[in-house]
């Protein structure tokens, strides 16, 4: 349930994707996405700045996109009333800085981690991705606030 939840809302979000990725889940679900990874049995999938998982067998074909354009989301019969979807609520400057704080102490814990386990000579694998992903998020966060200069 919450896959679905998590999917229709990254599907149907009202901003447009400069997505690369079309994923087909089969039986007509499908989503762009800005970047994925595959970690162990899993897919990771990545859309302005929000990270699915999703099992690799959920996911039935994923290709690239040609010029990132977002596929149009499908069209699926509702069983109870139809209701107009919300317009996505644009972040104020003050929870975009929130977010990026955030964002930002939580790349240095990754940072620090990772260090500590390469000197104790632990495997950094899961580590080194948690990093990029955080700085793909801190990215999107720094692009959002640019976007909203005056």
């Amino acid at each position: 349930m919450r896959l679905t939840v998590a999917a229709a809302l990254l599907t149907l979000s009202g901003v447009p994707a400069g997505a690369a990725y079309l994923v087909d889940f089969g039986s007509g679900d499908r989503m762009t996405v800005d970047s994925y990874w595959e970690e162990g049995d899993r897919v990771h999938l990545m859309r302005d700045g929000v990270e699915l998982s999703v099992p690799r067998t959920r996911i039935q074909r994923l290709q690239e996109v040609e010029g990132g354009g977002s596929a149009p989301a499908p069209r699926r019969a509702e069983s109870g009333p139809s209701r107009a979807q919300a317009p996505r609520r644009q972040e104020s400057r003050e929870e975009l800085e929130a977010r990026q704080r955030h964002v930002e102490r939580h790349l240095l814990r990754v940072q620090q981690e990772r260090f500590e386990a390469q000197n104790r000579g632990e495997p950094t694998e899961r580590l080194s991705r948690d990093f990029r992903h955080t700085q793909e998020k801190r990215r999107a966060v720094i692009q959002e606030l640019e976007r909203q200069a005056p």
